[in-house]
């Protein structure tokens, strides 16, 4: 079968993933992959009547080292800054520059704005 390219044509070579039940693709491949059914991280007292996932610890420096960055940002930028990182780690590209200067990435975090062009 031949497939042809568009101009919309998306490859995933990494992914960053944070939840309330952790951060990482090991964490998350283990609880889907688990034979029995994980517990779900829930808090119902803190904003009742409104249960919110909590996010989980994250050592930020991980993948934004300085400080006065991480402070500058909300917690959905942080989120999605930090995100990303861990998907060029995942595909191998975070201390690649000349890759990182030549791709689009995309990052879905709560409160970020739409990319029309990529949604179409």
């Amino acid at each position: 079968m031949t497939m042809s390219k568009s101009a919309n044509d998306v490859v995933i070579t990494g992914v960053g993933i944070v939840t309330s039940q952790g951060v990482g693709t090991e964490v998350h491949t283990a609880l889907l992959t688990a034979a029995e059914t994980p517990v779900v991280r829930v808090e119902t007292e803190r904003f009742a009547p409104y249960p919110v996932h909590p996010l989980p610890e994250i050592d930020w420096s991980q993948q934004i080292p300085k400080r006065g960055d991480q402070r500058q940002m909300e917690n959905w930028q942080r989120l999605g800054v930090f995100s990303a990182g861990l998907a060029l780690d995942d595909a191998g590209f975070k201390d690649d520059l000349d890759a990182c200067g030549s791709m689009d990435m995309i990052v879905a975090a709560g409160g970020g704005e739409r990319d029309i062009n990529v949604d179409r």
